[in-house]
């Protein structure tokens, strides 16, 4: 067997600084009949620091050390947390359990004065998740939470996260794998770099397409190449390859040192949109504002709607769409439009927060640094 790739030259790894601005979902999703908060929510005050790292599911389940944080940042905020239930909790005063339980993890686990919390329930949620046969549970789990209202909006404001990553040239790596005598192989496994990149069972007959993240990039980077191994079975026996690429890499210190051009990269994720709705709510335009402000005329932007899972395909990819338009008709200068409807089969939708927060608009946008 033998690996071959679709590049022609050196390929170019350039460090950017990269801002995300992280929506923060203010729900905490409980389970049915429960007024026990979940163990996948952190409910205590720990030395742990938000990292760079973490995923926006991951991130939200660090909500209550968040919220926490911001009302030390301001003083004179109080907030309320209102409990709801959903139509197949056995007990509907359950959603004002659920509300004191959320209170007393930020008063006992985080040392926020009572006085500042305010207690209230109400049967189901104001922006209430609909569905009817086999979705209908999906919509109940999102519909059993606490919402967290606050007296001063910058309290759930998009969370700030600095980063360095990397920007590759050409941004994808097609790998193709050849057999002596044209039978493909099956039961593969492609790694870069030590790390697996994609593997299946069935027979390799096209390009396996290497597309690394921000984060991803910067990795190879620290490596000095990029290393591509493929192993699979080929008529019962096991055969492999491996292929060395060569990097070019720009480092963002050398390009602050010698002063040359250099751009940041800035995302935004808006706060989540309601149950089926592409209409900009105030929290939209509030941010959309900050956004304005942040990336001038001159800036390359993208913004890219997306939904979760519940619904039809064809109905979430045109609510996509209008959630896009909606946010790129506020935004200044050229940009470009694209509706993704649903996540790719292969991301969890397992929980009310994963499919909650697929439904944003993600704007990357590409600030020249002058």
């Amino acid at each position: 067997m033998e690996l071959s790739v679709d590049v022609r030259e050196a390929i170019r790894i350039e460090e950017l600084e990269e801002e995300r601005y992280q929506p923060i979902l203010p729900y905490v999703f409980f389970e049915r009949g429960s007024d026990g908060i979940p163990d996948r929510y952190e409910v205590r005050s720990s030395a742990a620091s938000l990292s760079t790292r973490l995923t926006p599911v991951q991130f939200h389940h660090r909500l209550l050390s968040v919220v926490a944080d911001r009302l030390r940042q301001y003083p004179t905020a109080e907030i309320t947390l209102v409990g709801t239930s959903a139509s197949d909790d056995p007990d509907t005063t359950v959603a004002l359990r659920r509300a004191r339980s959320v209170a007393s993890a930020l008063t006992e686990g985080f040392g926020i004065a009572a006085k500042r919390l305010k207690v209230r329930s109400r049967r189901l949620p104001v922006n209430v998740s609909v569905a009817s046969g086999a979705e209908e549970p999906l919509a109940n789990e999102e519909n059993r939470r606490v919402e967290i209202v606050t007296s001063i909006p910058d309290v759930l404001a998009p969370y700030r996260i600095v980063d360095t990553v990397g920007s590759m040239t050409p941004p994808s790596v097609a790998v193709r794998a050849r057999s002596s005598d044209g039978v493909p192989i099956d039961r593969w496994s492609l790694r870069v770099n030590e790390g697996r990149v994609d593997s299946s069972s069935r027979p390799l007959t096209d390009a396996v397409v290497f597309t690394p993240d921000g984060a991803a990039a910067r990795e190879l980077i620290n490596g000095g190449k990029i290393r591509l191994s493929l192993s699979g079975d080929h008529k019962g026996a096991r055969v492999s390859d491996t292929l060395d690429l060569s990097i070019k890499t720009i480092r963002l210190i050398d390009k602050r040192r010698e002063r040359r051009n250099d751009s940041i990269i800035e995302r935004y994720e808006l706060v989540v949109f309601p149950f089926r709705k592409a209409e900009l709510t105030d929290e939209h335009r509030r941010v959309l504002e900050f956004v304005r402000s942040r990336i001038g005329k001159g800036a390359r932007v993208r913004v890219e709607g997306c939904t979760d899972i519940i619904g039809s395909a064809e109905e979430n990819s045109r609510i996509s769409l209008e959630r896009a338009r909606a946010v790129a008709a506020e935004l200044p200068g050229r940009v470009s439009v694209t509706g993704r409807g649903e996540p790719s089969a292969g991301q969890s939708q397992r929980l009310p927060e994963e499919r909650m927060l697929e439904r944003v608009v993600r704007i990357t946008a590409v600030v020249p640094i002058e």
